[in-house]
C-alpha cells in the first residue's frame, strides 16, 4: 500500500484509496490483493528488503501470503534475484535480518540453499553461533559499500556443514574441526555468484577472498613471509581480505584479536611503500632476458625461471637490480 500512493499533479491532491499513508506512518507492509506475490514473487524478496531497510513490519496476512507463495521464487531469473539481493547487500546497513527472515519464510532454501543448510550447524570454541548466524552476522560487519566483501562474508563459511568433523585432541578431548573449509566454501560461492549470473570480476574477487581468509598470522612472520603472503592474495585484494577478517572476528565477539590483523597489514603497507618486488612483472629482468641468456624457448621453462629468480628477491630484495639477475641468470644457463 506504501506505493500505492498518488498525486494529482494539477491541485497537489495526495490519492491514496488503499490507506498507504496510515501504513507508512505506523511503518506496516501490506499486500494490496491477495495475489500480489503470485503476480510477482519478487515481491516476496523486495518486502523482506524494505521491512529490514526501513525497520518495517509485515502485516499478517501479507506475511501468510509471502510464505504460500515461496516456491514461485523458482520461476524468477536470476538476474532478478541478483539485482534484488544486490540492493539488499548495499543498501542495509544489517542485513541479517533479511536473510533470517527468509530462512524463516523458506525463501532462503530457494535461492541460497548452501547458506540456509547452515542453520542449526553448530561449530567450535572459537564460535558461539551456528554456521548460518555466524556468516550473516559477517556479512553485517562488512561497511555496506563493499559488495564483493559482503558477499564473501556471506559465504566465507558454506563448505563448513561438508567438511564438519570430530577429532580427538589430546588436551582438549573432542573437537569440531572444519579442515580445508576455506576451499569448499570458495568453490560453492563460485557456483552461487554464477548461478546469479554476476559478472566474472566479482566472482573471482569474492572467490579468492574466501580461499584467503583463514591466513594465520603471527608476529615471527619474517619479512620475506610477508612478501609472499602479499603475492599469494595479490596487491589488488588485500584491503578487502583484511576487511573480511575484521569482520570475521567481530562477528565472533573476538575483537582483542584485531590486533593482529593490524599488525600484518601494517607490516604489509611497509613492504608495498618500500617498492619491494612481489611479482614477476616488478622484476628488474623479463623474459626475453631469460630466452637471450638461457637459450629456452618461449613458453612454460620462462615462467618458470622467472619464478626462481622472483623467489630469490622475495628472500633478498636488494637482488632486484639487472645486473645481480642477469648474473643469476647465467648461472642458471651453466646448471642447465
Amino acid at each position: 500500500t506504501i506505493n500505492a500512493i498518488a498525486q494529482d499533479v494539477r491541485d497537489g491532491r495526495i490519492v491514496d484509496p488503499l490507506g498507504g499513508r496510515e501504513d507508512l506512518e505506523k511503518k506496516i507492509l501490506r499486500m494490496i490483493f491477495p495475489d500480489a506475490f503470485v503476480e510477482d514473487p519478487l515481491r516476496i524478496l523486495r518486502g523482506i528488503r524494505f521491512e529490514n531497510r526501513f525497520g518495517m513490519v509485515v502485516e499478517g496476512d501479507t506475511r501468510k501470503a509471502m510464505t504460500a507463495s515461496v516456491r514461485l521464487l523458482g520461476t524468477l531469473s536470476a538476474e532478478r534475484v541478483q539485482e534484488e539481493l544486490t540492493k539488499l547487500l548495499t543498501q542495509c546497513e544489517r542485513p541479517s535480518g533479511a536473510f533470517r527472515r527468509m530462512l524463516e519464510t523458506g525463501a532462503l532454501d530457494m535461492i541460497l540453499p548452501e547458506l540456509a543448510v547452515g542453520a542449526g550447524v553448530t561449530q567450535n570454541e572459537y564460535h558461539p553461533d551456528d554456521v548460518f548466524e555466524h556468516s550473516v552476522k559477517t556479512c553485517d560487519a562488512v561497511p555496506k559499500h563493499h559488495l564483493a566483501v559482503r558477499w564473501a562474508g556471506l559465504l566465507h563459511d558454506v563448505g563448513k556443514v561438508e567438511k564438519k568433523q570430530v577429532v580427538e585432541d589430546r588436551k582438549l578431548g573432542e573437537r569440531v574441526v572444519f579442515y580445508g573449509h576455506q576451499a569448499v566454501s570458495a568453490e560453492l560461492a563460485v557456483k552461487i555468484l554464477r548461478r546469479l549470473r554476476y559478472h566474472n570480476a566479482l566472482v573471482k574477487k569474492v572467490e579468492s577472498l574466501i580461499e584467503h581468509h583463514m591466513f594465520n598470522y603471527d608476529g615471527g612472520w619474517k619479512d620475506a613471509t610477508v612478501r609472499r603472503f602479499i603475492r599469494k592474495v595479490g596487491e589488488a585484494n588485500l584491503n578487502d581480505l583484511f576487511l573480511l577478517r575484521d569482520a570475521d572476528v567481530r562477528s565472533r565477539g573476538a575483537d582483542a584479536s584485531l590486533d593482529n590483523v593490524g599488525e600484518i597489514r601494517a607490516r604489509v603497507a611497509r613492504e608495498l611503500e618500500a617498492g619491494r618486488a612481489v611479482t614477476v612483472g616488478q622484476l628488474a629482468v623479463d623474459g626475453k632476458d631469460v630466452i637471450r641468456l638461457c637459450g629456452v624457448a618461449p613458453g612454460p621453462d620462462v615462467g618458470r625461471i622467472l619464478n626462481q629468480l622472483l623467489e630469490l628477491v622475495l628472500e633478498n630484495p636488494d637482488l632486484n637490480t639487472r645486473t645481480s639477475l642477469l648474473k643469476h641468470l647465467n648461472t642458471f644457463q651453466k646448471h642447465d
